[in-house]
């Protein structure tokens, strides 16, 4: 893990990662990320922007982290993260698995390679989507051990990249 990084795990989602300083995980199963904004020093606009995206969330078990040190008036960098039994997808479907479920939401401009993170199997896709706000997002599906699929999704916004992406990403671990 870089210098400076922290690691951000939830038993209940089954995944940990490792983010630079500045980001937070935001509790949306519960709600209660209001607390985590005061604790982290955010207020005003990018408190907002934050409190809209966790709020979308509310109830799910969803690992979810923001950017709280680049938050800005309308939008927030974030991760959102889910695993789930994988249904016997193998390592050579994962791409275009990725690639027909993201344009069955409404996906487009949807473009995807295969990879490994951890030593185990993934595909990388970006696309764009419109969800009540235009974003972009990048979206990492690994096949991790006893047939779990993970999901973990880069929300940013249109025209902008979240500069340690594929760092982060790298540093995905399943809990099992």
């Amino acid at each position: 893990m870089p210098p400076g990084w922290h690691r951000i795990e939830s038993q209940e989602v089954g995944l940990s990662i490792a983010v630079p300083k500045g980001w937070i995980d935001l509790d949306v199963e519960t709600g209660e990320f209001t607390d985590a904004l005061k604790k982290a020093g955010i207020s005003g606009a990018p408190a907002e922007a934050i409190e809209k995206g966790a709020a979308a969330l509310a109830g799910r078990s969803i690992l979810y982290v923001v950017d709280a040190a680049g938050a800005d008036g309308g939008y927030v960098d974030n991760i959102s993260a889910v695993c789930a039994p994988g249904g016997g997808v193998k390592a050579d479907q994962l791409e275009n698995a990725a690639k027909v479920g993201l344009a069955r939401l409404g996906a487009d401009d949807i473009r995807s390679s295969s990879l490994t993170i951890g030593g185990m199997p993934a595909a990388k896709v970006s696309y764009s989507l419109n969800a009540g706000v235009d974003a972009r997002a990048v979206q990492f599906r690994i096949l991790a051990p006893e047939d779990t699929l993970c999901a973990v999704t880069f929300g940013m916004k249109p025209g902008t990249e979240i500069k340690e992406l594929d760092r982060i990403a790298g540093t995905v671990r399943p809990l099992m």
